[in-house]
């Protein structure tokens, strides 16, 4: 089946790897129906996150602390285009409500990362080294993690990594025209 997809919708529910296609409206009203509620008892998304019926009451979480982008030394307010920037403010701002939360007893570091500026990386990596030593840490690489992205993971705390993962040390990934 992979060797002769893509499907378009029709053949892919020909070929049994979708169950059906329906319009939105269908797929609601087949849904109510299987769960057995009438159609005023479905909530959207946002109705169901804001009635904190999904969230945990009680006990203890982990935190998913999410190292996305270039890293800066400061952020230029979306001057330069780092919609998704990872500087030390920012970072340490997190960390410390990370490190004071008593509910929370570990951490996940998501690092999806090109790099960045050495200092701020360094910056980084020092207050992801005193949070873990409060709380038990483990990092995740993700689609990059290279040059600083690489440099923050470096906590000596277990390191997950995918066989597609961009990874390596500083001045590995990119080079400088001089």
């Amino acid at each position: 089946l992979v060797d002769q997809g893509p499907f378009l919708a029709p053949k892919a529910k020909e070929a049994g790897l979708i169950d059906d296609l329906l319009y939105e409206r269908q797929a609601r009203e087949a849904l109510t129906e299987a769960a057995g509620v009438g159609t005023k008892d479905v909530v959207n998304a946002r109705q169901y996150l804001s009635s904190g019926a999904g969230a945990p009451r009680r006990g203890k979480r982990v935190a998913v602390l999410a190292a996305q982008g270039d890293i800066l030394r400061f952020s230029s307010d979306g001057l330069l285009g780092d919609d998704q920037a990872i500087t030390p403010a920012a970072m340490s701002r997190l960390i410390r409500r990370i490190s004071e939360n008593d509910a929370i007893s570990g951490v996940i570091l998501r690092v999806d990362s090109p790099g960045g500026d050495a200092l701020a990386s360094d910056e980084i990596l020092n207050s992801l080294r005193m949070l873990s030593k409060k709380k038990p840490m483990v990092i995740s690489m993700s689609d990059a993690a290279a040059s600083g992205g690489y440099y923050i993971s470096m906590t000596g705390d277990p390191v997950i990594a995918y066989h597609g993962t961009i990874t390596g040390s500083i001045g590995v990934i990119y080079g400088k025209a001089n």
